[in-house]
């Protein structure tokens, strides 16, 4: 039985290759990679012992295989030659039979315990993984597990790594007919040949102002590549001391920190006309960051300005669309409180954009406004990047369960998620309660009971994701 055989496994192991005891009172130190001839000894071992599921070569007794070698990895406590093997061996195989969740699962036991390269050993797993993936689903999964290793090899500078990567996700997407994920991939791979160069730039700039930190050239360089990877904090002071007008005069107006409508839609105006002269992945960063600060502006604004300030935000997001996403500028979640009752509603919450299955932005831990009685909201400003859905996950909650009104995604002033479909985690068990499509009906209030709002199972966690993928919606502008 495979129970018998699991434990004569790890006895074998256990009497064939030396232990290795691990710490119990702290955290077990990364060990270096057991040597080849040590491989090769517990490989022939375990092999050996499983040389029936080994046998098997049908799809669904691969991955079972896979699955079962990751579970003996974690058992194998006290022997680091043959953990590591075993991981090794539940990675490879589930690579071949296009499993993304137990590869990475492998390759996470795998950095977690011993001295590797992660990044590269997600690559290297995920390019072998291309040919095994025959379903959409599988397809789908791969080309969201390379893009998410893309941006991980590129935030640690290794684009050579990145690079290898995107000829992949662009193929999985394609086998997954998604058309979205390809012009991610496209897009990525453009991204991280500008970020290659100007990183070789900024490091030579590192070192002059090193020296002299008053350079404009190497503030300007310095400062320009931090605003491609996303670091306006660290970039503004850079920028402020640096060679180009337009940049510079974008940085001082920010770091005056403007609090007037007026003043902060200068803010957006500076960093909008410094965007103009610019292409590719740094006008999209500076437009999307002028739209921060027009968003900010907008509800203190009137008139003519206001309608010449909207109609820029709404141009610049139809254009940051790809095929089969949208984009948008901030999300309004409206808290619930039971109608009459006034007994539950959210006090904490995570907001997530997600393109298919994989994350884009994340804003976790954010406090929900409740009070009894009270239609209360809160604002996320969320970045000027194509998604597909918008996920919120209620953690924290009053009273006797949590929940949520409405969630509203604006694109300039018009709510984009009115009338979309939304799944969820579940809803109350009363049937009196409607389910999570009410997040999307227009209904902001609670005041009445059981109409327009989502509740929660009492005392439950849970989640809801408006979906952009499969429905068109209506179009609302908001009061």
């Amino acid at each position: 039985m495979p129970f018998h055989r699991t434990r004569f496994l790890g006895l074998a192991i256990l009497t064939i290759l030396p232990p290795v005891i691990l710490a119990q009172d702290a955290p077990a130190p990364r060990l270096a990679e057991p040597d080849d001839a040590a491989q090769k000894q517990a490989e022939k071992t375990i092999r050996d012992l499983l040389k029936e599921d080994y046998s098997k070569r049908a799809p669904a007794d691969q991955q079972a295989l896979a699955k079962k070698l990751l579970r003996l990895g974690d058992e194998a406590k006290e022997d680091a030659v043959a953990r590591y093997v075993l991981l090794q061996e539940a990675r490879e195989t589930s690579a071949k039979v296009g499993d993304v969740e137990t590869a990475l699962s492998a390759v996470a036991e795998t950095v977690k315990r011993y001295e590797v390269d992660g990044i590269a050993l997600k690559a290297k797993t995920l390019a072998a993984m291309v040919p095994g993936s025959k379903s959409s689903e599988a397809a789908g999964a791969l080309a969201d597990a390379c893009l998410e290793v893309i941006d991980e090899a590129v935030e640690e500078e290794k684009f050579d790594v990145a690079r290898s990567l995107v000829s992949k996700a662009e193929a999985a997407a394609r086998a997954a007919r998604d058309a979205s994920r390809a012009a991610e991939a496209q897009r990525k791979g453009r991204e991280i040949e500008t970020l290659q160069r100007e990183s070789q730039k900024a490091k030579e700039a590192a070192k002059i102002l090193e020296s002299n930190p008053a350079d404009p050239d190497a503030s300007l360089v310095r400062g320009r590549y931090l605003l491609l990877k996303g670091n306006f904090e660290k970039a503004l002071p850079l920028l402020s001391k640096g060679a180009d007008p337009l940049l510079r005069e974008a940085a001082d107006k920010e770091l005056a920190g403007p609090s007037k409508p007026e003043d902060l839609a200068s803010a957006a105006d500076a960093w909008w006309e410094a965007a103009e002269k610019e292409s590719g992945a740094l006008k999209d960063a500076l437009q999307g960051h002028a739209m921060k600060w027009y968003d900010r502006a907008l509800e203190g604004l009137s008139g003519i300005r206001k309608i010449q300030i909207e109609k820029r935000m709404q141009g610049s997001l139809e254009a940051a669309k790809r095929p089969g996403t949208v984009v948008a500028n901030r999300i309004v979640l409206w808290n619930m409180h039971n109608g009459i009752h006034n007994d539950r509603g959210t006090t904490k919450i995570n907001v997530m954009l997600l393109n298919g299955e994989r994350e884009l932005f994340a804003a976790r831990g954010l406090k929900m406004p409740w009070e009894s009685n009270k239609d209360l909201s809160l604002d996320v400003a969320i970045p000027h990047v194509p998604f597909t859905s918008v996920r919120v996950e209620v953690t924290e909650f009053v009273g006797s369960g949590g929940g949520l009104a409405e969630v509203q995604v604006m694109q300039g002033r018009t709510n984009i998620a009115l009338g979309r479909t939304v799944k969820s985690s579940g809803k109350h068990p009363a049937a009196v309660h409607p389910g999570a499509e009410t997040l999307t009906d227009g209904i902001t209030t609670s005041a009445d009971y059981c109409k327009g709002y989502w509740a929660l199972p009492n005392s439950t966690p849970g989640w809801a994701e408006v979906l952009f993928i499969d429905t068109p919606g209506k179009r609302r502008t908001s009061k």
